[in-house]
């Protein structure tokens, strides 16, 4: 909690490129709070019904999402109950996408998970294995990034989701992200998406002070603060650019920029005031074919 509370900001960059590379495995961080890829209560029913209603919600403003839909979940981080949460919401099939296998998988609390939910079953005492748990509820876990995607079917997803994700793409990657959910995603589906534009190390945009060279630098991408930095007509304009149509569901704005352009590297000194004072949206993105 020090570390998130009262170090500056541009500490912090030091001290996570340091602990970053301590030989200590994630579980052990994410039990302290440092490099969490979730909320702390992400594992539990209520959070994870919770989501997926929000989602679903928003989802159905725009597009009519049959039962027996498919959903995928970009980027689970340390759970993967929303998954049962989807399937207890009428999902006939969920896929999940992430880099690396972060997510809290034991058999007992997924079982626990589905029991609390309520969710209809036969032969659980007969499961042996968290692989077998998941495939008797249609669900996949998938932990390779773009090699996961490419596994994926053509205009075989009802609906994409994620939250708090998009940032934390890759710059150089995000395109070829985007065509892929452009690909996987049936005509006139859906993804939301909740983008966070702060920076992750003091909630504000003190990221935009460094140039494309340091802030893309190995060092800085494998740290665990690094995002994107790509603001929020930059994603739309790219989500557009690859056949999508975009609504904007919700932005929160704070009303003036927290930095000055002048403290800003040249690339992001000709952004719009709105680019810099938006700190995060939610945007629906149809997938348009032909």
């Amino acid at each position: 909690m020090i570390l998130k509370t009262l170090l500056p900001w541009w500490l912090k960059i030091f001290v996570k490129i340091i602990l970053s590379r301590l030989p200590i495995d994630y579980s052990t961080w994410r039990s302290i709070s440092l490099f969490r890829h979730s909320a702390p209560n992400a594992n539990e029913s209520a959070t994870a019904l919770r989501t997926i209603e929000r989602y679903l919600f928003i989802a159905r403003k725009y597009v009519h999402i049959e039962k027996d839909y498919t959903c995928l979940e970009v980027g689970p981080g340390d759970s993967i109950i929303t998954s049962l949460a989807a399937k207890k919401h009428g999902a006939g099939q969920y896929l999940l996408v992430d880099t690396k296998k972060n997510a809290y998988t034991n058999l007992n609390h997924l079982i626990n998970i589905s029991l609390e939910m309520k969710i209809e079953h036969n032969n659980y005492n007969k499961l042996n294995s968290i692989e077998d748990f998941l495939k008797y509820n249609n669900i996949e876990y998938k932990t390779e990034g773009m090699k996961s995607y490419n596994e994926i079917s053509d205009s075989s997803v009802d609906l994409i989701w994620s939250k708090s994700v998009i940032e934390h793409i890759h710059a150089d990657q995000i395109e070829n992200v985007f065509k892929e959910f452009h690909r996987i995603l049936k005509h006139n589906s859906v993804a939301v998406h909740s983008i966070d534009f702060r920076d992750h190390l003091s909630g504000s945009i003190n990221s935009l002070r460094f140039n494309k060279s340091i802030w893309e630098s190995y060092l800085f991408k494998n740290s665990g603060f690094y995002t994107n930095r790509l603001r929020p007509s930059q994603v739309i304009s790219l989500l557009s650019k690859n056949g999508f149509e975009v609504s904007i569901f919700h932005q929160d704005f704070v009303n003036q920029a927290p930095l000055h352009r002048n403290k800003l590297s040249k690339d992001f000194r000709d952004l719009s005031d709105d680019d810099l004072r938006c700190m995060g949206m939610i945007i629906v993105t149809k997938a348009i074919k032909n």
